[in-house]
């Protein structure tokens, strides 16, 4: 969103063309930028005029000059691009349509819909409207989106490898990554790189896993869930870090868009995936999980907006629903809960996982969001999702959405080795 003023209007100084615009002076009866309350380094929604011809968009104010340069071009009469603007050009503060869509309005869509098959790398998604944001907060919609990505390539409509971030290296044990606002969840797939010499403990081209993740720095470990390395030595050149395909891992799934192309992106950044050369704006739509065979290829799947369900089908990598917990657990009549973690089933950023819970032979299994529920046939406090079986061979199903009072993680309480929890998909907080 760019900064909106009242009645600031200014001619231009010389022949501006299509590069940096010299400003002149307020026009009669408006104001300057300057006096209207615009500072330096502003961005700001702007409208320009030229006789027959005119130009709108978003563009960064400079107090020396005064000037302005256009940043984002919305609209103009040469088809969208900048105008080649002559002295008679005048340049006003304007409210643009993009100015009234809020924070909030980020990822906003209408009739998202995603899915994979489970027999190749593509990903294909679909939407009638869709809510983008470049770093300067200024929005764009997009509208009657249709694109396939791959895990299979990099760059656009692939994953985010292409441009690895440089990131330093803190020798100690374990040894620690500094990357502002890297985004890479916990058991995020990377890979380094550099033109020197790593510390001892690092290998460039191999993939780690990231552990211990902050805001702004991250540990590394040889396997999902594993240890962080300790590094040792000394180091040299300049290092990156990059996303890189890996057997079941969890890769965020975006729409970009360069001012003209609407491309697809994977990363295994939560928050802050390395856009394409030319590519602007972004808004994320969902997550991917890779199978565990040589291909990688994505878990089959269908997502309507934030509700995402994983699809069986007996040619594909997904020949039966997930199994979150199985046999016993805990007891269902004290009752003691099995704290459960979802990471392998629900993105990070889920907001709810939906369970399937199958009781069997005279047995029961309960799920929860927390351990404060009490025993399956108490007659208070039961737990939310429950499958359970009185007597005999029977089996009884249940099915049931969890809100994540904990990322990820569930309750669980089962007293039969037949017994199991499946994962039919999840909610993502998008």
């Amino acid at each position: 969103m760019g900064k909106i003023v009242t009645l600031a209007q200014m001619t231009v100084s010389g022949t501006p063309g299509t590069g940096v615009i010299t400003l002149g002076s307020a026009s009669t009866g408006f104001q300057s930028f300057a006096a209207a309350g615009v500072n330096n380094g502003d961005v700001i929604s702007y409208s320009i005029v030229d006789g027959s011809n005119f130009e709108y968009g978003q563009g960064t104010y400079a107090s020396s000059g005064p000037t302005l340069t256009r940043t984002t071009i919305q609209g103009s009469s040469n088809a969208g691009a900048a105008v080649s603007l002559t002295s008679a050009a005048i340049v006003a503060v304007s409210a643009l349509a993009t100015d009234f869509y809020s924070t909030a309005c980020l990822g906003a869509f209408r009739n998202l819909q995603a899915s994979a098959t489970g027999t190749g790398a593509n990903i294909t998604e679909t939407f009638d409207e869709l809510v983008v944001e470049n770093a300067s907060n200024i929005y764009q919609i997009l509208r009657s989106g249709s694109l396939t990505s791959s895990l299979a390539t990099s760059g656009a409509n692939g994953i985010d490898n292409s441009a690895p971030q440089t990131v330093t290296v803190t020798i100690a044990s374990p040894g620690v990554f500094t990357l502002n606002g890297h985004g890479f969840p916990l058991n995020a797939p990377v890979v380094l790189a550099t033109s020197g010499a790593l510390p001892t403990g690092y290998t460039a081209g191999t993939t780690y896993y990231v552990t211990a993740p902050t805001t702004n720095t991250f540990q590394l470990s040889a396997t999902k869930g594993g240890s962080a390395i300790n590094s040792t030595g000394s180091q040299s050149g300049t290092h990156t870090v990059a996303s890189v395909l890996a057997v079941s891992s969890w890769y965020s799934k975006w729409v970009i868009w360069n001012g003209t192309t609407v491309a697809g992106l994977l990363s295994s950044s939560t928050t802050n995936p390395v856009l394409p050369s030319g590519y602007t704006h972004k808004a994320r739509t969902g997550w991917v999980y890779t199978d565990s065979s040589g291909s990688k290829y994505p878990l089959s799947f269908v997502q309507f907006g934030r509700r995402v369900q994983y699809k069986v089908a007996a040619s594909s990598n997904v020949a039966a629903l997930p199994t979150v917990a199985s046999g016993v657990n805990g007891s269902t009549s004290t009752p003691t809960w099995v704290s459960v973690s979802t990471a392998n089933f629900s993105p990070p950023t889920a907001a709810a996982i939906v369970v399937v819970v199958l009781g069997a032979n005279s047995g029961a299994c309960a799920v929860a969001p927390s351990n404060a529920y009490g025993a399956v046939n108490t007659g208070s406090n039961r737990p939310p999702v429950v499958g359970y079986v009185q007597a005999g061979s029977q089996i009884n199903i249940s099915q049931g959405a969890i809100v994540f009072e904990t990322a990820n993680t569930i309750y669980v309480a089962s007293d039969n080795a037949s017994n199991s929890v499946q994962c039919f998909g999840w909610e993502d907080n998008l």
